[in-house]
């Protein structure tokens, strides 16, 4: 017996200690135990040692260090499970103060110990009843929830506080005040539904022992469409004692080891799939499996960028189609207990239901709000504000550390009244020297008039220089000394400074009258005019009217042969007309009442409704059809641009609802698809419905019932009749986040044809996804969509997980298919704003009193990468812990991703924490810009924190900025706010927002209309659902930006216009004729800028003022890029290149990471020599390229040592030599070579650059090496047929090596090389997240190859799993891999034979390699006279000798000199051979 009651006794403890953890009244639990010990002790008379948990009083800093708080589950060994803080008190929703308390409380715990055992030794449990407890009527009522219905917890660090209102409820609401809003613990209620009787016996499972393994029971699915997920708890044998909780163990192998305080504690309630508790939390598998070891799903909000779910696109919907094949479709659930659209009382008249319809203005919420946004922005600035309005460019400023004593050398140019401008002052300075210093220096020694104030200005662009700045500051500065260049500047008086683009009074006056016109695009393409549609509902009103008189005369006649005879097929005519006036969309209510009409009036008087005479029954079925017209007009209003609306009812207005107060299920009708595409030929045709919250979906997906496409016949156009009811049972309404949206997604099912001659087996399916459509639940002022709706359906390739549904009246393609879907619910179902006094009741928690294990565990979650998995249980610890990290900023972004729900209920404590929160830097702030974070107050935040950087810093994340305005729920947001409001204070910052919102939209002048594209215009349909908001700001900001900026934007426009229609000619014209079509269009372009002046899409400190047209010409490649050689104001060359037939973005993207790492190495002291470019995409598949002067690519540098020049290891060495003859710019050109292919090598290898061939890598002659044309990224290889021509982790050949090591042997240089790269790597890798934040952002922006594999081979590249020791012998071992790849020189080998085919079909082999230019006696003059006059020495670095050629040209008085080596003479006698055989040449 004493064993017995031992063996009792410690299974009791053991038990006890995990309910303990679980409990959220450990107090109670304490006490109860403490007396049963004490009973026990009495009847054994012997002393039992029970270890003490601490009290409810004690704080964490006094307990012994301790794990995290332990989750259900099996645990090992004899270790004792620790406690985390005390779990927070609680308040239920509906709980009333004089409820009686109960063991298992959900409001404040009995005070007194006498009362809670008195209270325990009351309660029985039974196997077929249960005693309730008092009042227990009215508690029980307090637990019928529905899933996913949240309460909220009161914090344990404040008193609870009683009947505080959150809002205004609603008349019938069932919502009740809560109590202590200011920090709330978003929990789910037990999920479990208690009839009126109250007859369900539902008992205490026994626990079962800690180290017992059972075979869990198999995993049920609830069904999408029950009622409320049921939790059955089994019951247990009735104790012998008087115990309340028997903690014995029971031998029953069919029970369900789910204890009561599990499924009741608040922390433990899943936030989506609570009903799937039915797994024994001590089952063998892994924890991330289990759903009872935690109240999270394996959702991962990264996973649409990672690729690193079960299926395509991480999408539940794929998931639950692909087990519908095996799974029969249950019938649609019964229509809602609502009627959306009430009996007509009365006879309608469709003419009086359509009025022409007011101002846009008026209709659409979203569209008013962004217009009164646009004009509160441009009201705020004043012409005479000189800090937002200077009307000049700011030379680009940085903040790099240089070392001290470095002087560069300054050449200025003066431009004053009595200076000469050709001759230029030169002088050497310390980088530290102020502005203003040299301003006053360079007075003094050009003697400047002293009545004038002076202005440095960068020489070349209208860039100016702030007096009271340094020059290490600007980055101009920094670039001449990394290029080893002068720094050449200009100076002038302030009266000639260029401040052309301020704004004037005359804008401020004008812009006070913005128009919304001027804002909003007017899209003249009215697919229906009022006029139209009035004419047609005469008609349909005048044959409806004719058909009610004659079925009145036929009633009253009693005259056979005077009978008047039914037509109702002029109605139906009629009826057809309007549909096919809208586009062929026959609603079901419409076709249903046609029908019926046709079939009463060919059965006459046999059939009619009951208690109604047949002239009754037509006029009944006239009004149905006027109902069912008038809806689909008033639907077709909402989606297309039209001129007329449906006249709204004055009479009665509904008071309205608030969403919280709404405890109804979610119902939606999926109508049909109208206008399916012709080449959906699927044997049957199902939709998945789904709703979301960001990319996190919410509830399970349901799915319709099989349909065919019925065919177009002599009554109505083809269609695919679905007609089905989705009830989605775990989704109330009251549990919608505001920025929720429903996704719909159609799939086609085909029949495969059998394997063989088998005619038994079962036939298999082909499923594929067709298309989506969605539609947000809440327009922009919070009022739910309801009744019908038409949505256009998009194609899959539109990634429909990324941003915010397509708003109304934005469609993929014209006559594209749509979708009619209708919402059960109220016509005043409003959205609640939370109240700011709510969100500023925040306590925070102090993170030293957790433990040490605790506080590691928090640190290692918070500095874990954005990508990175955070398993169920391990987000669970995160948000319970929330309140202890608001000293952590990078916590952030994690915790509001392990929020379990964003309803309405859940908001006061999230905002509050969003606001209480460490602000997050700017860069860290991205991340909240990503779908993840849909709501409209975090992003806001977000916004909020990334204005503290400056324009020159936000500059380059001005791309990602604009993709993330995809991302907004509504036109109007914060982040569109922001982007107008900085681009009014920057001239530089509009600009580039100007060109990166023109090149999404299509046509030459994109922020019109559409009308004007081309034949070959290419649209991406993934790209057309964001035209609008693109549109939209772009419009607003040419409507702001004043006439002077608004007017250079313009200019730029027809300059990229007229290039555009010069690269097409150039390709359409035979080669011989090119060159002679390129200049006589140039011509044109020079005499229009010769006449308007404009800047570059490269920069607006670029003007341009003509064209130099001899030195222009096109580079003989597939896409026959044009180099232009633009003349500025001062006749100064500015060469760019001009290029269509290759998409640009991604080498905006690349060149934008490249500057972005050069600029996180030279904060670090590390300076690689990196030299990068601008391009500037300027329409869909071209743009402008920033030329790099003094540069050569691998190819031709190799190729002068014949075709097999790639595989020797001297031709760059001798290059390098060549244009740096002495010694000491030779070693300055190594330096600078190791130095850039140091860098190079790390950004190729990160980014995945791939297509290296040697003529996609340039050096100049400073020794510079830098990369070119970045079409493949991101891991995705360049093919050659099944071939794959980049093998090696990077670009190190031989040849690179021999110039890095100064010969053939390795050398110490070469150590240093690889210290650069690993030094350089991991930099990179401390700031992983950076780049994670914009290339994720970036994945929605449609450029080739951002898919989530490629965000997932960034993710890979940067070792996240490796320490910097690790990442750096790793590097170090891909330099050798890649040094000892033969397969990149091989590899140029094929680019060189290929060039070598291509040239000779472009006629280019009568090219020299050392001279690849065509000249001719037409442009460059007759050869009349060429004399070798000396020769020199030269060491590359072995020694050998070059000529010196006198060349004179007939005309020319004056000869030019110019340098040949015995090589080049070879190869020029050599050419000369085989164009000219019959020749007699000298050898």
């Amino acid at each position: 017996m004493a064993r017995e009651l031992t063996d009792y006794e410690r299974q009791y403890q053991e038990d006890l200690e995990r309910a303990q953890a679980l409990s959220l009244e450990s107090l109670a639990l304490e006490q109860f135990k403490n007396k049963r010990l004490q009973e026990l002790n009495a009847v054994k008379n012997k002393n039992v040692s029970v270890a003490r948990t601490p009290s409810m009083n004690e704080t964490d800093s006094s307990r012994p260090q301790s794990n995290p708080r332990p989750r259900p589950g099996p645990s090992g060994g004899n270790q004792s499970s620790s406690l985390l803080a005390p779990p927070p008190q609680t308040s239920r929703k509906n709980f009333s103060s004089y409820d009686s308390p109960d063991l298992i409380s959900f409001a404040n715990p009995p005070t007194s110990t006498d009362n809670i055992i008195e209270f325990c030794n009351k309660q029985t449990y039974s196997n077929n009843s249960i005693t309730t407890f008092p009042s227990a009527t009215n508690s029980l009522q307090h637990y019928s929830y529905r899933p996913q219905m949240t309460s909220y917890i009161s914090n344990a660090f404040t008193p609870v506080q009683q009947h505080q209102v959150w809002y205004k409820p609603g008349n019938n609401g069932n919502y009740s005040p809560s109590s202590n809003l200011g920090t709330p613990v978003n929990m789910q209620a037990p999920i479990f539904q208690a009839s009126s009787s109250f007859n369900r016996a539902i008992s205490a499972p026994a626990l079962p022992p800690k180290n017992q393994h059972r075979t869990p029971p198999p995993l049920v699915l609830p069904s999408s469409r029950s009622t409320a997920a049921v939790v059955q708890l089994r019951s247990a044998p009735k104790p012998s004692g008087p115990d309340l909780i028997d903690l014995a163990h029971v031998e029953d192998t069919s029970s369900v080891r789910v204890s009561i305080l599990q499924e009741f504690d608040p922390i433990l309630s899943s936030g989506e799939y609570s009903s799937l508790r039915t797994i024994s939390p001590e089952c063998a598998i892994d924890d991330c499996a289990s759903v009872c070891g935690s109240v999270y799903d394996e959702y991962d909000p990264y996973d649409i960028y990672t690729g690193s779910g079960n299926n395509s696109m991480a999408d539940p919907l794929y998931a639950a189609v692909v087990k519908s094949e095996s799974t029969p479709q249950s019938p649609p659930p019964l229509p809602p207990r609502e009627r959306i659209v009430g009996r007509v009382t009365g006879k309608l008249n469709l003419l009086d239901c359509v009025r022409r319809a007011e101002e846009k203005i008026n209709r659409d919420s979203d569209l008013r709000a962004f217009y009164n946004m646009v004009k509160g922005v441009r009201n705020k600035y004043h012409y005479k504000d000189v800090d937002t309005n200077m009307g000049l460019v700011i030379s680009p400023m940085v903040n790099y550390e240089y070392r001290e004593g470095i002087s560069i050398k300054l050449c200025v140019y003066p431009d004053f009244d009595g200076a000469d401008i050709s001759k230029p002052i030169n002088f050497t300075c310390d980088v530290n020297c102020s502005i203003e210093h040299v301003t006053l220096q360079l007075m003094c020694n050009l003697e400047a008039p002293s009545k004038d104030k002076y202005t440095l200005k960068v020489w070349g662009c209208n860039e100016y220089l702030v007096p009271i700045t340094l020059l290490k500051d600007y980055e101009y500065v920094h670039t001449c000394i990394k290029l080893e260049e002068d720094v050449l500047l200009t100076l002038i008086p302030d009266s000639k400074v260029d401040k052309s683009f301020a704004r004037t009074l005359q804008d401020d006056s004008r812009d006070k009258d913005l128009t919304f016109e001027d804002v909003v695009p007017n899209d003249t393409t009215i697919h229906i005019s009022y006029d139209n549609l009035v004419i047609l509902l005469e008609t349909v009103e005048s044959e409806m009217k004719k058909l009610e008189d004659a079925s009145s005369q036929m009633e009253n006649c009693s005259n056979s042969t005077a009978m008047p005879s039914l037509q109702p097929l002029k109605v139906i005519q009629s009826v057809k007309c309007i549909i096919n006036l809208m586009g062929n969309l026959c609603t079901l209510d419409l076709t249903v009442a046609v029908e019926e009409l046709q079939r009463v009036c060919k059965v006459f008087l046999s059939l009619r409704e009951k208690n109604m005479t047949f002239s009754e029954t037509i006029s009944s079925i006239c009004n149905r059809i006027r109902i069912s017209i008038q809806n689909l007009i008033e639907m077709y209003s909402q989606t297309f641009k039209v001129d007329f609306e449906v006249k709204k009812s004055l009479s009665h207005p509904e008071p309205p609802k608030y969403v919280p107060d709404i405890s109804d299920s979610l119902v939606i009708r999926v109508c049909a698809i109208y206008r399916p595409h012709i080449d959906w030929k699927h044997d049957s045709f199902m939709v998945a419905a789904q709703i979301y919250h960001g990319t996190r979906p919410i509830g399970h997906p349901v799915l319709s019932t099989l349909c065919i496409k019925t065919e177009k016949d002599q009554l109505w156009p083809a269609r695919i009749i679905f007609d089905h009811w989705f009830e989605m049972d775990d989704v109330p309404i009251s549990s919608l986040a505001r920025e929720s949206r429903l996704k719909l997604v159609i799939y086609g099912r085909t029949v495969e044809a059998p394997e063989g001659n088998d005619g038994q087996s079962e036939p298999k399916y082909t499923q594929v996804e067709i298309g989506w459509a969605s539609v947000q639940f809440f327009n922009y002022e919070g009022v739910m969509v309801h009744g019908n709706v038409i949505l256009s359906i998009w194609p899959p390739e539109s990634q429909f997980l990324h941003g915010a549904p397509p708003p109304f009246g934005t469609h993929p393609v014209p006559d594209h298919p749509m979708m009619d879907i209708q919402i059960a619910g109220l016509s005043k179902a409003e959205f609640p704003k939370v109240p700011p006094d709510l969100i500023t009741n925040v306590v925070k928690g102090d993170f030293h009193s957790l433990d040490q294990s605790t506080q590691q565990q928090l640190n290692d979650i918070c500095e874990q990468d954005m990508l990175y998995r955070l398993p169920p249980v391990i987000r669970e610890v995160l948000w319970e812990k929330r309140h202890y990290l608001y000293h952590i900023p990078e916590a952030l972004p994690k915790v509001l991703l392990a929020a379990h729900s964003w309803e309405y209920a859940c908001l006061p404590d999230l905002h509050g924490m969003l606001h209480a929160w460490t602000p997050l830097k700017p860069i860290q702030a991205l991340q909240l810009l990503l779908p993840t974070f849909p709501d409209l107050e975090v992003r806001k935040m977000a916004i909020h924190w990334i204005s503290g950087l400056s324009n020159d810093e936000l500059i380059d994340y001005i791309p990602q900025l604009v993709v993330a305005l995809r991302h907004e729920t509504y036109e109007n947001s914060s982040l569109a706010q922001f982007l107008l409001d900085r681009a009014l204070r920057s001239p530089r910052f509009a600009h580039h927002l100007f060109w990166l919102l023109s090149h999404t939209l299509p046509g030459s002048n994109p922020q019109n209309t559409f009308a004007e594209l081309s034949e070959k215009e290419e649209i991406t349909l993934g790209e057309v659902r964001h035209h609008r908001r693109m549109k939209l700001m772009l419009r607003s900001l040419l409507a702001i930006c004043g006439e002077a900026l608004r007017t250079c934007f313009l200019s730029q426009q027809l300059l990229v216009k007229d290039l555009n229609d010069i690269a097409e000619a150039v390709k359409k014209t035979k080669e011989s004729q090119r060159t002679t079509v390129l200049h006589n269009r140039l011509r044109v372009v020079d005499a229009n800028l010769n006449d308007n002046p404009t800047s570059l899409p490269l920069s607006p400190t670029l003007k341009v003022a003509g064209v130099q047209v001899k030195s222009c010409f096109y580079f003989p490649s597939y896409t026959l890029p044009l180099k232009i050689s633009f003349l500025d104001p001062k006749e100064t060359v500015i060469s760019a290149i001009y290029k269509v037939g290759d998409d640009l973005q991604q080498d905006m993207l690349t060149l934008q990471m490249v500057r972005l790492m050069d600029k996180l190495w030279l904060n670090k002291g590390l300076d690689l020599k990196m030299v990068s470019f601008v391009c500037v995409p300027t329409g869909k598949k071209k743009g402008m390229i920033e030329m790099v002067t003094n540069a050569e690519t691998l190819r031709k540098i190799q190729v002068e040592h014949g075709l097999t020049g790639s595989f020797k290891d001297k031709p760059i060495a001798e290059w390098l030599a060549k244009h740096n003859p002495s010694e000491l710019e030779y070693q300055r050109a190594v330096e600078n070579f190791t130095a850039s292919c140091a860098g190079y090598c790390v950004v190729t290898y990160i980014l995945g650059i791939c297509d290296r061939h040697n003529d996609n890598i340039m050096l100049k002659t400073s020794g510079h090496l830098f990369h070119i044309d970045f079409g493949k990224f991101l891991g995705d290889a360049q093919m050659f047929g099944n071939f794959k021509r980049d093998r090696a982790p990077f670009v190190l050949t031989s040849d690179m090596a021999y110039v890095i090591n100064g010969g053939d042997r390795p050398s110490e240089k070469f150590h240093k090389f690889v210290d650069l790269c690993c030094q350089a790597f991991n930099i990179i890798r401390d700031n992983a997240n950076l780049f994670l934040y914009l290339f994720t952002l970036m994945a929605s922006s449609g450029i080739c190859g951002m898919t989530p594999e490629s965000v997932a081979y960034l993710h890979n590249a940067l070792l996240p799993n490796m320490s910097n020791p690790e990442a750096a012998a790793f590097f170090a071992r891909l330099i050798e891999s890649s040094l000892k790849s033969w397969f990149t020189q091989f590899n140029f080998f094929l680019h060189n034979l290929a060039q070598m085919k291509f040239s000779s079909d472009h006629d280019e082999g009568s090219l020299l390699t050392f001279v690849p230019k065509r000249y001719s006696m037409a442009t460059d003059g007759k050869l009349v006279h060429v004399q070798v006059v000396s020769y020199k020495k030269r060491y590359d670095p072995d020694k050998y000798y070059v000529y010196v050629l006198r060349v004179s040209r007939a005309g020319d008085k004056s000869y030019m000199e110019i340098q040949r080596t015995y090589k080049e003479f070879c190869e020029l006698h050599q050419k000369l051979c085989i164009y000219f055989p019959l020749a007699k040449l000298h050898r």
